[in-house]
């Protein structure tokens, strides 16, 4: 007679804590914060980036980052139209993925030179699909100045795997050589799908949508009805 009647309290208790809303938590992560040098490397939580560059030192690990304090350092993209390119960032578990970055114009560039911001689905790192354009951003800023870009949407790459991969490009568009821009505190984010696992089968996981406002209708639902049966069994 009990038993439903707990069950239900269960679920409903299950329900109402994911009716709490759900914060972003960071994916990935780099604030190039490493040795000073010619090789870009990765973080210490992933791999390294694929650069593309006219010289060896013009996508490189260099000083002057986004806090300006001793010890912070970026990632430096200059002349022709170079690039960094973050390959393998598993989105796995999560939905509403978001990038955010800093950056900088090395020097007062003319109003068509730009950065472009890319990002594509692939299975490898030597796709040769297209990247899709998420952000441009010119360069003439007289004098530069850092820029915060914050959530920056990236639709369509919720929960992949490993692979497919979400992979970022960072691409310069110049004219001279010592235009560019620096790069820093590149951040993925995304909000955690939660998993409810079965009562009587917990090897079977029901995999839900992060819509926080709907899980305590839901919840108030479920246990309403898991009440209603318990009465029904209850009854001679």
């Amino acid at each position: 007679m009990f038993r439903p009647l707990k069950s239900a309290v269960l679920l409903l208790v299950i329900c109402a804590g994911f009716a709490r809303p759900l914060s972003a938590a960071t994916i990935f992560y780099d604030n190039f914060n490493r040795a000073i040098g010619k090789t870009v490397g990765g973080p210490s939580n992933g791999d390294p980036w694929t650069e593309s560059n006219v010289d060896k030192n013009d996508v490189a690990i260099v000083k002057g980052g986004f806090s300006g304090e001793k010890g912070d350092n970026a990632l430096l993209i200059r002349e022709s139209t170079d690039f960094a390119r973050q390959l393998s960032i598993s989105t796995q578990g999560f939905s509403n993925i978001q990038l955010s970055f800093d950056w900088i114009a090395l020097s007062p560039s003319e109003s068509n030179d730009v950065l472009s911001v890319g990002w594509r689905i692939a299975t490898s790192s030597v796709s040769v699909a297209p990247f899709e354009q998420l952000a441009v951003y010119g360069l003439g800023d007289r004098p530069p100045f850092w820029h915060s870009v914050s959530n920056l949407s990236l639709s369509g790459a919720n929960n992949l795997g490993s692979p497919p991969y979400l992979q970022l490009q960072f691409r310069i568009n110049v004219d001279k050589s010592n235009e560019g821009v620096k790069i820093d505190n590149v951040r993925v984010t995304g909000t955690e799908i939660p998993v409810v696992f079965a009562q009587d089968n917990p090897a079977a996981a029901i995999v839900m949508a992060p819509e926080p406002g709907s899980f305590a209708v839901w919840g108030l639902l479920a246990f309403a009805a898991a009440v209603g049966g318990s009465r029904r069994r209850s009854v001679p």
